[in-house]
């Protein structure tokens, strides 16, 4: 079978189970707050090396779920790939804490800034397979109290202006944000590619120059070629 088929089985297969009683502390201090951390496979195996995920952590009960994005010219198809769900750590034995995520993240800011950390504080171990930390969606580094790395910072004032101008269009047209990045999403990757978000904005009536286009992608995805929900809606 093709190596996408086997690691999703081999990773699904570890999910621990519910427990029976939900931690309503938990639920109350974050209701239906997410943490989104990009990772990518520590893998040596070549068909697999350069694969990269979104991972969605649920505060609130502590479950997780990958969602891997279409990567054109690879043959990945994209989509969910790891059901949510509450799976156990390697260093505590219980289930993964945010605490861990923040740890690694924290070292990932670090090598990206070219800064001392310690080799593999920026991996996350999931059922026996590390995943490298790259990046993560506005929310997760102000949780973390964490600022971008300084090569990933998007501070320019033209960038503040075109978006404003799209928030604006969008407002004062009455468009569904959400619904319209649903459909522009036909993978259900939770993630759209810089073409699929230009089609949007037209759609809605918003007129984006490739130019502009590019400056975007760079404020909401540091420069890669996607948009996540989480960052834009």
């Amino acid at each position: 079978p093709p190596a996408a088929s086997s690691l999703s089985e081999v990773l699904t297969l570890g999910r621990m189970p519910r427990p029976q009683r939900a931690d309503i502390e938990r639920q109350k201090k974050y209701e239906d707050k997410m943490l989104h951390i990009r990772i990518e496979l520590v893998t040596s195996v070549p068909q697999e090396i350069g694969r990269r995920f979104d991972l969605a952590y649920q505060l609130s009960d502590q479950s997780l779920a990958l969602f891997e994005p279409v990567q054109r010219n690879t043959g990945i198809q994209g989509g969910k790939f790891l059901e949510r769900g509450i799976y156990q750590s390697a260093v505590t034995g219980v289930a993964i804490h945010e605490d861990e995520l923040g740890a690694a993240l924290r070292a990932a800011v670090a090598r990206l800034n070219h800064a001392a950390f310690s080799a593999g504080d920026d991996e996350i171990e999931i059922l026996r397979r590390r995943f490298r930390v790259y990046n993560a969606d506005d929310f997760t580094f102000e949780f973390f109290g964490l600022q971008r790395p300084e090569a990933q910072a998007v501070t320019n004032s033209r960038i503040d202006g075109i978006f404003k101008m799209i928030v604006h269009a969008l407002l004062s047209r009455k468009v569904d944000i959400r619904a319209q990045f649903h459909s522009a999403d036909v993978d259900q990757s939770r993630s759209i590619e810089a073409d699929e978000f230009k089609n949007m904005l037209a759609k809605a009536g918003v007129t984006l120059e490739d130019e502009d286009l590019k400056l975007v992608m760079a404020k909401f995805n540091s420069g890669r070629d996607h948009i996540w929900y989480q960052d834009f809606c």
